[in-house]
């Protein structure tokens, strides 16, 4: 049972890259729409810290990011959901009074 779930892990980390590399690209044939950059990138750095010492080969030492640092990533990133949405719907509220429906 372990095999199989480390199989559907594994397909799953697989197509997600994929998709991430394909958005990085973009969708558009003519190349209209802005697109992401890094995000395979950012996606491999997720739940992991670049601490600010370096190892006996130079190298940046990393670790795994603990729960509560997990969780307040989420609570920062709801925040800016929230502002986000607030911003969005004063724009349409703004539009619609420019352009109403009829």
């Amino acid at each position: 049972m372990r095999k199989l779930e480390e199989l559907h892990h594994d397909i799953n980390v697989a197509s997600t890259r994929a998709v991430l590399a394909f958005n990085d690209r973009g969708w558009d044939a003519q190349g209209f729409f802005p697109r992401l950059e890094n995000t395979v990138a950012t996606y491999d750095k997720r739940g992991v810290l670049e601490l600010e010492k370096e190892n006996a080969k130079g190298e940046k030492e990393i670790r795994h990011k603990t729960i509560a640092e997990v969780e307040s990533d989420l609570v920062q990133a709801n925040k800016q959901v929230l502002s986000l949405t607030e911003d969005l719907r004063k724009v349409m509220a703004l539009n619609h009074k420019l352009l109403p429906l009829r």
